[in-house]
């Protein structure tokens, strides 16, 4: 089980002079400047990228958090704070890992949309400021889409151009697209553990497709990102 930890920020005022860090993040099941609608929780998962050359050890403390409208928070949405994941393996150079809140983050009260980011801030405690001081490339430090509790204006999208269901044939699970209209779109497929067990970006011509896929019964969480827009459903396969 990954162990996190939660520090304020205020609270950190030294900085290494010499650590060569870059991290970069990228929400698992959001596309950058996509919109979440009608909706006051997000998948809180994201994936943590070592862009250095060099590798941070086994012990080493991940800090990472969110970013809402501008301000830090923790993995609990603990207001300008950050947490800390206790690295479980060696991160290589290249390599990743995926964290961030179990489950769905709730922001309670959410009237008018606001902008969600992932945030890595570095290894080690002195990593952790709104200037990223150890990153030798804060830009790619934080990804962020917008949440819009409100509807989708062009909610017709979901309701009268997309349609999707699965069937069973054996031992092989058939994807079943039915598409009013064509549309390139980006389908993501995670299960109960917010694991992605499916991610794929294409053009689908208008009418039926069908795509065979091998899943294990279970429940599943179907992310589609069309031209900005996120569509979301809930299936169980048993």
């Amino acid at each position: 089980m990954t162990r996190t930890r939660i520090l304020i920020i205020a609270c950190i005022t030294c900085f290494s002079a010499n650590a060569q860090q870059d991290f970069s993040s990228v929400w698992t099941n959001y596309a950058p400047g996509s919109t979440l609608y009608n909706s006051n929780s997000f998948d809180g998962s994201f994936e943590v990228t070592n862009e250095s050359g060099q590798t941070f050890q086994a012990g080493d403390t991940l800090w990472v958090g969110y970013q809402l409208d501008g301000n830090f928070y923790s993995l609990d949405l603990t207001p300008g704070s950050a947490s800390f994941v206790l690295l479980q393996n060696d991160l290589t150079p290249g390599s990743s890992i995926t964290t961030g809140a179990p489950g769905t983050p709730t922001i309670g009260g959410l009237s008018s949309p606001i902008q969600v980011c992932c945030v890595v801030f570095g290894v080690g405690m002195s990593s952790v400021s709104p200037s990223f001081p150890l990153d030798d490339n804060p830009n790619d430090n934080t990804s962020c889409f917008v949440l819009n509790p409100n509807n989708d204006p062009s909610a017709s999208i979901e309701e009268n151009q997309l349609s999707f269901m699965f069937e069973l044939y054996g031992s092989t699970h058939e994807l079943i697209w039915n598409w009013e209209t064509g549309a390139t779109a980006e389908v993501c497929l995670i299960n109960s553990l917010g694991q992605t067990v499916y991610k794929t970006t294409k053009s689908f011509d208008p009418g039926i497709s069908k795509e065979s896929i091998q899943l294990q019964p279970g429940t599943y969480y179907v992310i589609v990102n069309i031209d900005g827009h996120t569509i979301r459903n809930k299936i169980a396969l048993l």
